[in-house]
This record gives structure tokens, C-alpha cells and sequence, in this order.
């Protein structure tokens, strides 16, 4: 080895080496391939996220079916089915339910608008039906609740579409649970 004062890599003389620079180029490209991957991963980091926390929690019941079934790929199957059922069936009666409720109520008040039952209980205390007169004159209440009862139909037909979406989520964070259950044997 030559005299540390020699040394090219501290003079700085051989810096920009052809190996050296390869070297970076690699290191960029690394890190550059990195960077895309976290960009891909970033979308689904919340459903292996919950995925990996289902099979956390399943791991003992899939010991359990595992032990019964004597078949890794079958008991991983009715793990995540049994998973599934505890975990999206409730949550599809509530999204149904949320839905026919906004829908029955947007067409209950659009009826109690339409209706003049309210009016007759203004009329009978002389400062609200001062107020209602003002409010008849200067605001289309028909209208605004109207476009309200069009903007929960909106909304609910959105809720649906993203219900749509979250049910793909569930559907790869269950499939994802399964190989999670089979691979992390080291779990339970």
C-alpha cells in the first residue's frame, strides 16, 4: 500500500473514476427504484396494514383450524372466510342501512315541506309567522331543500360507489390475511 499522502481516494485526483461513478449511478438508480416502489406500495400500505392486523389477531383460531383441518392451504381459507364474515358482514348491514335512511329521510322532509301543517303552527305565534313571511320572500325553501334532498341522493349514490371501493380493499386486505395467517406461523 502507498503513502497515505498518495492515496488518490484522499488527494481527490482519482475521485470522478469511471468504477466510482458507476458506483453512484447504481446507488441512484437504487434509491430512485426505491422511491417507485414506496409510490406503488402507498395506496395499499392501510389495507396490508389491516391485514397484517387480522392475522395477528386470527393467528390462534388458525392454529385451531390448522390443527382440525390438517391442511395449510384449506385452514388459511376458512380463516379468512370466517374473518370475513365476523368482520364485513356487519359492516355491509350498516352501509345499507345508513343508505334506505337518508333516502326515506330527504323524501320525509321533501313531504313536510310540501305540506302546509308546519305553516299553520307558525301562524298561530305572530313573531315566527313575521319570520316566515321574511323567510317566504327572500329564500326559495322549496328549492334549497330540493337541491338538499338531490345532494343526499348524490351523496348516498357516492357512498355506494366508495362502498364499492372499500370492498375491493377488503377483498385484497382478506386475501392478503390469508397468506399473512399461512406465512407468520412465528405469530401464535
Amino acid at each position: 500500500m502507498g503513502r497515505p499522502d498518495r492515496d488518490p481516494a484522499l488527494t481527490g485526483g482519482d475521485y470522478w473514476s469511471r468504477a466510482r461513478v458507476h458506483a453512484f449511478a447504481r446507488l441512484a438508480a437504487t434509491f430512485g427504484g426505491i422511491y417507485i416502489c414506496s409510490l406503488l406500495w402507498a395506496p395499499f400500505l392501510s389495507t396490508f396494514t389491516w391485514a397484517l392486523t387480522l392475522a395477528i389477531l386470527f393467528a390462534p383460531a388458525h392454529k385451531a383450524i390448522e390443527e382440525r383441518l390438517k391442511s395449510p392451504n384449506l385452514a388459511a381459507a376458512a380463516s379468512v372466510l370466517i374473518v370475513a364474515l365476523i368482520v364485513v358482514a356487519p359492516m355491509f348491514f350498516v352501509a345499507e342501512r345508513l343508505v334506505s335512511e337518508a333516502a326515506v329521510n330527504a323524501d320525509y322532509i321533501q313531504r313536510q315541506i310540501a305540506s302546509s301543517d308546519w305553516r299553520q303552527i307558525i301562524e298561530r305565534r305572530p313573531w315566527a309567522a313575521t319570520l316566515s313571511h321574511w323567510i317566504a320572500e327572500e329564500i326559495d325553501l322549496r328549492a334549497i331543500v330540493g337541491q338538499a334532498a338531490s345532494w343526499l341522493t348524490n351523496m348516498g349514490a357516492a357512498f355506494v360507489r366508495k362502498s364499492t371501493a372499500e370492498l375491493i380493499g377488503a377483498l385484497i386486505t382478506f386475501g392478503s390475511s390469508g397468506f399473512c395467517v399461512g406465512d407468520f406461523r412465528w405469530i401464535s
